[in-house]
């Protein structure tokens, strides 16, 4: 699970609506996966998302980390979510020593 609903799992200030359901994916899976799947990209109205970390693996213990949640919500169209996501990282900022 990921996304706002694994963010207010994991504890983060948000109240978690009818956000489209997010799932990571290794980049080098995808294209195999959505052909069998056949899922269809760009559609005006999309029912998921789909997250190909190119760099990272964003998973520890088998669930995504915090930061990721955290920096996803900054991307999201809706503010309080980008504010849940600020929060978050500052919070793991302070819990690292960070200014």
């Amino acid at each position: 699970m990921a996304g706002e609903a694994a963010a207010v799992e994991r504890g983060v200030d948000l109240v978690h609506g009818a956000a489209l359901p997010e799932f990571y994916v290794p980049a080098e899976d995808w294209p195999d996966l959505s052909s069998r799947l056949q899922i269809r990209s760009g559609v005006r109205e999309p029912n998921l998302v789909v997250r190909l970390p190119r760099v990272v693996w964003p998973f520890a213990d088998g669930q995504v980390g915090l930061a990721a949640l955290a920096a996803n919500l900054l991307e999201s169209g809706d503010p309080r979510a980008v504010e849940a996501g600020m929060s978050a990282l500052r919070s793991l900022a302070r819990d690292l020593g960070w200014r």
